[in-house]
């Protein structure tokens, strides 16, 4: 229905690319987290692919994100082992988390219109701001901005999004 499938396909880019990024820095945490969620991603499109009516427009969202995780390893591929890939690559992966963090409000206008958060997806959301503030946590720990900076924007948006379901509750 109104439903989205760009907080699956954002999901699947982001830890595709963060699975990169752990791989460019040798970071076995984010290597075996990103590589699971990868996999758990496709399954959700999958899924997400059976019931829905716009299947046209998933096969799309795929073959973009699958062709911008291509261009993203052929790009570190270039830079080569060096401090530059791992920013550059670190970059994409936030700017992309980011993009994962606030995909759900691909759903504010239907929410506003309807006065309702049901269209929201919220295991997702609070799993999103459990996670988030996880790795916020890690990249402390590890001292490493990269990682500590997209995720303190996404607890925000998802206590954000957490907040629609108090304002709009479901019917």
């Amino acid at each position: 229905n109104d439903v989205s499938s760009f907080h699956f396909v954002a999901g699947f880019l982001s830890s595709g690319l963060w699975l990169n990024y752990g791989m460019t820095i040798n970071d076995t945490s984010l290597i075996l987290v990103n590589a699971v969620g990868t996999i758990l991603f496709m399954c959700y499109i999958l899924i997400f692919f059976s019931y829905t009516l716009r299947k046209t427009t998933v096969v799309k969202q795929v073959l973009w994100v699958v062709t911008m995780m291509v261009v993203v390893r052929i790009y570190g591929a270039w830079l080569g082992d060096t401090a530059y890939a791992e920013v550059h690559l670190g970059y994409i992966a936030c700017c992309t988390s980011l993009m994962f963090f606030g995909a759900p409000l691909a759903n504010l206008a239907y929410v506003l219109r309807v006065k309702s958060a049901e269209s929201l997806p919220f295991p997702m959301i609070v799993m999103t701001f459990i996670v988030s503030s996880q790795w916020l946590l890690y990249g402390i720990i590890l001292e490493n901005p990269i990682i500590q900076y997209p995720n303190l924007i996404g607890c925000v948006l998802s206590l954000v999004q957490l907040s629609l379901f108090v304002i709009f509750p479901a019917r």
